[in-house]
């Protein structure tokens, strides 16, 4: 038991599969703590990077020599099929602001990363997780640095309004964690130069918990 949950003896119990050798490395080469600890926040049950690895890493092992799981995977999740080269998880990416270490200590990181090669319109698709953390924690609001950092928002002019009302504290959402995903999404243009999309994969639930988050969803994606 940690503060909340429960928790499998080993991470390895937690997944459907052992994690393959490039998954492995890019969790030990992240800044998220996910397997270290003990226990460690993978060995939660509701641990959303094991839900994101159970869904994906069993494709990206396969499909590294098959570029026709790419293509059906893509088509899956809606997002387009051709010119795919790899998954990647935990993709720690930078914005406009991350040369101020001071200011901001650490990259937003992705829970997953589909990477384009030579595409016309689209380089990457960041993919963020969620299993069940959206109906027990509140979510936080987005620090003022990021507010008072000018160069983040050149061109998108109602994602800053929007950081703006949930800047410091977040007292418009219930359950969706808007401010993590307006870092992405800085992250992803900084990186991209607007050649992305943003993937939200959740756990759906029945009720007025689970309704209130799918409106929180639509009303951020407009």
């Amino acid at each position: 038991h940690r503060s909340h949950g429960l928790y499998t003896a080993s991470y390895e119990d937690n997944l459907f599969q052992p994690l393959s050798p490039q998954t492995l490395k890019d969790f030990l080469n992240a800044d998220g703590g996910e397997l270290s600890g003990s226990p460690c926040k993978m060995q939660a049950l509701h641990s959303s990077s094991a839900l994101c690895i159970n869904v994906f890493d069993y494709w990206r092992d396969r499909a590294s020599s098959n570029s026709t799981i790419w293509i059906e995977l893509a088509k899956l999740l809606k997002i387009p099929s051709k010119n795919i080269i790899s998954l990647s998880f935990e993709a720690k990416l930078a914005h406009g602001g991350s040369h101020r270490k001071n200011i901001f200590p650490r990259k937003p990181n992705l829970d997953a990363l589909i990477h384009y090669e030579k595409h016309p319109s689209i380089k990457a698709v960041g993919i963020e997780s969620k299993f069940s953390e959206a109906y027990y924690a509140k979510p936080k609001g987005l620090k003022e640095a990021y507010i008072k950092e000018a160069s983040l928002w050149s061109d998108i002019p109602s994602l800053k309004k929007l950081a703006e009302i949930i800047s410091p504290q977040d007292h418009q959402h219930q359950h969706l964690h808007a401010a993590q995903l307006i870092k992405h999404i800085l992250a992803l243009k900084h990186t991209f130069d607007r050649k992305f999309r943003l993937l939200y994969l959740w756990y759906d639930v029945l009720g007025a918990e689970g309704h209130k988050h799918r409106e929180e969803i639509t009303q951020f994606a407009k």
